[in-house]
């Protein structure tokens, strides 16, 4: 009778019309994996609420694990040829993996979440010692606006619509401290090249310096009255520009700060607002992209007026130098982009714009001489100095909102769906999806030594990804990936298991 009562006080939800042949629940509780006739379904265990379906018909038995944390559902596709992670909070396709020998017959986490062994039709497992995706998530809400690493990589600040600057350990995601003083939303964080302040620029106009160990107050400045978009640093992190909201009207300078007391070096004046600014490599030099069209570049150390170029009679949005200084790009929102050479000033190249696509929102530069251009409407465009001509990369059907290069080859976009992509730029081809947020990544940012990428999102989340370069040789990589573990490897010891390969 007592077992019949519990049974009747239980919550109960119809999960399948036919059958469901397995059950899993994550470590908390919380979160339901459910494998039936229907597919894969994720419910909340405590209202019965559908959080994630993957429609699939099954005649009786399907595989798949959710994390124990409940960050991530793992599922082998129908035809088995390959495994699916899915991110449970934005309902996207985070990674897929693809044996090339086999076929997928079984899929677990380990306890912890981090590990993950995959079952394969011709008898062996293959362990993933760490699940692709980020190493850190910190939490911002209710919108995140940006990140930064500290020089040594041991802190995290961010920044976001609730008006706080915080500060986290960049290891452990511990929350050290956090600051208040703007008003407005904080748009803008940079270090200083010691890591010993905090710039932070927002929508109340004003450049607060602070100190990274407590988050006192060091200096405030008033730098834009209308408000700042954009507070961009030098190489070295000595110096940053700052440039004005885009709805002033009588505000045309960009001027240039110290990162190390917040004092105001020079006020750059222009004709008409000022849109876009950006370093030299040697921080010598500022280039701004102003509404008259012409792009300008000024000295650092004295703040005067080095060549002025003409190059639309539409505003400029972009403006930015190339890797070795020696050119730089302009980008306007009719015409296109233009590239020309310093200091002479001569037109190198020029990007005429798809009367269908007219608007680029990005230009930057690769680590040799070639450039990457992106459009509102998710097409990208390469510069092929050997060929010199625009190379066309698939098209995203999203917009893109940054780009970036990580070494020579590869190069990183953030998508207006939350999505980052990465592709390879010499052959013009996308390589990886990763569902970096639920919605628009905001932007991101690379640790100096090249070994995390930092993204921050409008869901609130600032995200770590590991992107430590691969320096092994290309025959212990060969020999790796040809690598079989036993059927009986002890997990508990690799090196035994390597031993066989």
């Amino acid at each position: 009778e007592q077992f019949q009562h519990r049974l009747e006080e239980d919550a109960a939800f119809a999960a399948d019309p036919k059958f469901v042949s397995d059950i899993r629940l994550d470590r908390t509780g919380q979160r339901l994996l459910s494998i039936g006739s229907q597919g894969y379904k994720v419910w909340d265990t405590e209202r019965g609420t559908l959080l994630f379906a993957r429609n699939i018909e099954l005649d009786w038995y399907g595989t798949a694990d959710i994390q124990p944390g409940g960050e991530t559902l793992a599922l082998i596709t129908t035809n088995d040829a390959q495994m699916n992670l899915y991110e449970l909070d934005s309902r996207r396709l985070r990674l897929s993996l693809e044996p090339e020998d086999t076929a997928l017959t079984a899929a677990a986490f380990s306890h912890t979440g981090t590990q993950m062994l995959m079952g394969s039709f011709n008898g062996t497992i293959r362990l993933l010692h760490r699940i692709p995706g980020p190493s850190l998530e910190l939490a911002h809400p209710p919108a995140a606006y940006a990140a930064s690493f500290s020089p040594n990589g041991q802190q995290i600040a961010t920044v976001g619509k609730d008006q706080q600057l915080r500060v986290w350990d960049a290891k452990s995601g511990k929350a050290l401290f956090h600051a208040t003083g703007h008003v407005g939303r904080i748009l803008q964080v940079l270090y200083d090249a010691s890591g010993e302040r905090i710039a932070t620029a927002a929508e109340d106009g004003q450049l607060r310096l602070w100190n990274a160990k407590d988050g006192a107050a060091l200096s405030t400045t008033m730098a834009h009255p209308d408000g700042v978009l954009k507070l961009l640093p030098s190489a070295d992190h000595q110096w940053a520009a700052s440039v004005p909201y885009p709805n002033s009207l009588k505000d045309f300078t960009s001027k240039i700060w110290s990162l190390r007391d917040g004092r105001l070096l020079h006020t750059l004046q222009h004709p008409a607002l000022v849109h876009d600014a950006h370093f030299s490599p040697d921080g010598e030099l500022l280039a701004t992209a102003c509404a008259d069209g012409q792009l300008r570049v000024w000295s650092v150390r004295d703040g005067q007026l080095r060549g002025s170029f003409a190059l639309s009679d539409s505003p400029l949005r972009r403006v930015n130098f190339r890797a070795d200084g020696k050119a730089l790009i302009g980008v306007d929102n009719t015409q296109g982009a233009e590239v020309i050479s310093w200091p002479e000033g001569q037109t190198m190249t020029e990007l005429l714009v798809d009367a269908s696509d007219p608007l680029i929102v990005n230009a930057v530069p690769a680590p040799g001489s070639s450039w990457a251009v992106a459009s509102r409407l998710g097409k990208l465009k390469i510069w092929q100095p050997q060929r010199q001509q625009w190379a066309n990369v698939a098209d995203t059907s999203q917009p893109l909102i940054d780009l970036a290069y990580l070494g020579p080859q590869m190069l990183l976009g953030s998508q207006q769906d939350g999505v980052l992509r990465v592709w390879d730029a010499d052959r013009r081809m996308a390589l990886l999806d990763v569902a970096a947020h639920a919605y628009r990544t905001w932007n991101f940012s690379i640790e100096r030594d090249d070994s995390s990428l930092l993204t921050v999102g409008l869901d609130g989340k600032i995200r770590v990804w590991p992107i430590a370069p691969e320096h092994r040789e290309a025959s212990t990589l060969e020999a790796l990936l040809r690598c079989r573990l036993p059927a009986n490897a002890d997990i508990a010891t690799p090196k035994t298991a390597a031993a066989n390969c």
